[in-house]
């Protein structure tokens, strides 16, 4: 019977290239990265050596797997860097609403000089892994999908502004946004309001890298409004 052994090496004893030996003929091989631990599950009767995994490792269908990664874990990279970059502005505090999930991943508070205003905006934050870059039929936009029908209810009211932000995991220094209400279409609220998703079109000049003033104007503009009310 084929036995699996389990064999756990500390990150110096792997830099050190120790030899890893497991009793049973090869047949599988598993790896497993933790902050702390370096693990390795091989099944068979074979001897193999920490240079030998490595190569092993280099091959193309196991690097694709390793460099895989889950739609989730794009989202919430970048919310992060969404997040950092609106903190760092000093204009902004964003505040990650994690409680329940209605279409809005955070808050946005304005300040102003650092005193509170009262101000804030709504943001749902959406993100890709490749660099986002302009549509090649209207390079003046760039598309963002995978908007839902969970932002309509804040849609129909005028108090608060409820926007995109569209960041990738390849640009650390940027991201675009827009107010849903400017780039939703009649026919595209009407598809939100059947249960489909859509795809908005944001103007390439909305991006925080050259017109960060704009993300809060976006979120100011609604409060001569209540004040007019």
């Amino acid at each position: 019977m084929l036995e699996a052994h389990l064999v756990m090496f500390t990150t110096t004893e792997k830099n050190e290239m120790l030899c890893l030996w497991v009793t049973s003929w090869l047949c599988t091989a598993y790896v497993f990265l933790t902050e702390q631990y370096f693990w390795v599950r091989l099944k068979g009767n074979h001897t193999v050596s920490l240079i030998d995994w490595k190569n092993y490792l280099s091959r193309g269908d196991v690097m694709a797997k390793k460099n895989r990664i889950l739609p989730h874990e794009i989202e919430t990279i970048s919310k992060d860097i969404i997040r950092s970059i609106i903190n760092a502005d000093g204009r902004g505090l964003f505040r990650e609403l994690t409680e329940r999930d209605y279409g809005i991943d955070a808050m946005v508070e304005i300040f102003n000089e650092g005193c509170v205003t009262g101000k804030f905006g709504l943001i749902q934050c959406k993100g890709r892994r490749d660099a986002i870059i302009p549509l090649k039929t209207c390079p003046n936009y760039v598309s963002c999908s995978g908007i839902t029908k969970a932002n309509i209810q804040y849609l129909e009211q005028d108090n608060t502004a409820v926007m995109v932000a569209y960041g990738s995991m390849n640009n650390r220094n940027n991201f675009y946004y827009a107010d849903l209400k400017d780039v939703l279409s009649q026919d595209q609220i009407k598809s939100l309001k059947e249960g489909k998703k859509v795809t908005v079109r944001i103007p390439i000049t909305n991006n925080v890298k050259s017109n960060i003033d704009g993300f809060f104007e976006t979120i100011n503009k609604y409060y001569p409004r209540r004040e007019r009310n």
